[in-house]
This record gives C-alpha cells, sequence and structure tokens, in this order.
C-alpha cells in the first residue's frame, strides 16, 4: 500500500485532533474468528516504538457512545525489524498490568498488519497498547476505560496480513482510505484477503462524511467483479478516527481482490492484487 492506511489516516488525523485517553475483570479475547459484521472501530490509544515504521493502535469498540465496552489491537509493521505488539490489561487502577493478544510481525515489503479480537474494558479495567521494535525499548499508549454498555461485541480479529492495493477518496471535509491485505506472501490456491478501511474528518471540531466501502473479487482477470464483503458504514465523527474491518476471503491463484472506498457519491477503487 502507499503510505499505508493506518499511517495516513492517523497522520491525517493528527492535523485534526489530539489523541487523548479516556478516564480511569479481564475477559477473554471475544470473536476470535472475524465475521463481517460491519464493526467500526474508534482510534482510542496509540504505541510508536519506531518512527512509525513499527505501531499498535488501541481501538474502541464504543462508536457510537452506547457500543460495546470492548477494546482490540491493529498492529502494523514496515520497518527492516520485528514488530511485536500486545494489549495490557490492569484491574487496579494501572498497579499491576497483564499481557493479552501479543503478536509478531516480521519484516515484509511493503508492510503488513494484524487485529486481534475483542476484550472487555468496562468500568473498573484499564486497557493499553504496547509495542517493541526489534530488541529495542517497549513503548506503551495511554491507558483507556469505556463506559458500561450492555451491547455486545460484534468484532474480531485478522491474521497477519501483507499489505497491498489502496484506494483513497477525499473531500474538503475528511478522507477515506481502504487497503488490501493477503494473507500470503505471494498468490496460492490457499491466499485469503481482508480489507482494512479509514475514515477521518480533516477539520477540528467537524464532522466529515459518511465513507463505504467494500470489498470485491475477480475470477476472470478485472473484467467483471463481484462484491463478497458487506457494505462497511464508516461515519467522521468531530474530532475522531474511525475504522473498519472485512473478513477473509477466498483470493487463490488466478483471483484478483480489491477493496473500493464511496464518498460523496463517487467510488474509487483499487488495482487489483
Amino acid at each position: 500500500m502507499k503510505g499505508s492506511v493506518l499511517r495516513i489516516t492517523r497522520r491525517l488525523a493528527a492535523v485534526a485532533i489530539s489523541v487523548t485517553a479516556a478516564a480511569g475483570l479481564v475477559l477473554g479475547e471475544a470473536a476470535p474468528a472475524f465475521a463481517d459484521t460491519q464493526q467500526a472501530y474508534d482510534l482510542a490509544s496509540v504505541a510508536i516504538p519506531s518512527g512509525s515504521t513499527c505501531e499498535a493502535i488501541l481501538l474502541s469498540a464504543q462508536l457510537p457512545a452506547g457500543g460495546p465496552a470492548y477494546v482490540s489491537a491493529v498492529t502494523e509493521n514496515t520497518g527492516t525489524k520485528t514488530c511485536t505488539s500486545w494489549i495490557q490489561r490492569s484491574a487496579n487502577k494501572g498497579k499491576t498490568w497483564t499481557n493479552l493478544a501479543r503478536r509478531a510481525i516480521p519484516h515484509t515489503a511493503p508492510g503488513a498488519f494484524v487485529k486481534t479480537g475483542d476484550f472487555y474494558d468496562g468500568p473498573g479495567n484499564l486497557a493499553r497498547p504496547c509495542a517493541q521494535y526489534g530488541t529495542g525499548k517497549t513503548v506503551c499508549g495511554a491507558p483507556v476505560t469505556l463506559r458500561s454498555s450492555a451491547a455486545r461485541a460484534h468484532g474480531g480479529g485478522l491474521p497477519l496480513s501483507y499489505e497491498r492495493t489502496e484506494a483513497s477518496a477525499t473531500t474538503s471535509t475528511n478522507r477515506c482510505v481502504g487497503g488490501i491485505g493477503s494473507t500470503t506472501a505471494a498468490k496460492r490456491p490457499t491466499s485469503r484477503a481482508d480489507a482494512l478501511i479509514g475514515n477521518v474528518a480533516s477539520a477540528p471540531g467537524k464532522a466529515g462524511s459518511t465513507c463505504t466501502a467494500v470489498l470485491q473479487v475477480s475470477a476472470n482477470g478485472g473484467r467483471s467483479w463481484k462484491t463478497v464483503s458487506a457494505t462497511h458504514v464508516l461515519p467522521a465523527p468531530a474530532n475522531q478516527v474511525v475504522f473498519g474491518f472485512t473478513a477473509t476471503y477466498p483470493d487463490g491463484t488466478g483471483h484478483l481482490a480489491r477493496v473500493c472506498v464511496t464518498l460523496a457519491g463517487k467510488r474509487h477503487c483499487s488495482k487489483g492484487w
């Protein structure tokens, strides 16, 4: 991907907002197999140990405000060393921490990402992302706790996905970016594809337009395309960064996959992979 969905979205957001932590029972990982349930996530906290080549983003499922009190993490590596990440949890106001959902992403060109399943983070809990680049210093983001909610988590994890092609759309109010990930470094009969989508308003204090995205596949060299994912709807609330993820779909030898994003009535599709 050119620049990568994670970095493009987060860097644009940095112009518009300052990522801060929310104020103040560790349960297991929910929904380990990702279903295409259209769960949207808010960027809650970031850990960057080495110049944006390795980064872990803590995602909140509490979008909108009454959403599930669950967090997960997406990690990207575009560097020359292994990027290792995990979620840390605390049930005693940060006095002690437990490591969860450890993921290690090896060096690969142009880059790769992975997403954990969802973990409960309601009142009485704290969660933060941590990352280590190579054998360097571990860096953790600001701790986050979410409001109480009876809503169930609808997200899940994604396997290691190698970054491929990208589509983006920009208006005067926001930018929407989608990227294709492949579960294998080269096309194989068992390859699967997924999509990571980001949407963010570009002006502080102002909401942007809603972006929609789908993952499509082709079995005839790109002459025709079939939409296989749900249509993911990502709002662009003021002072927030929103992410979405499709499930993985078969994309083996002889097939192509692409992501299409629609913003302000105009569709933009990536090149087929």
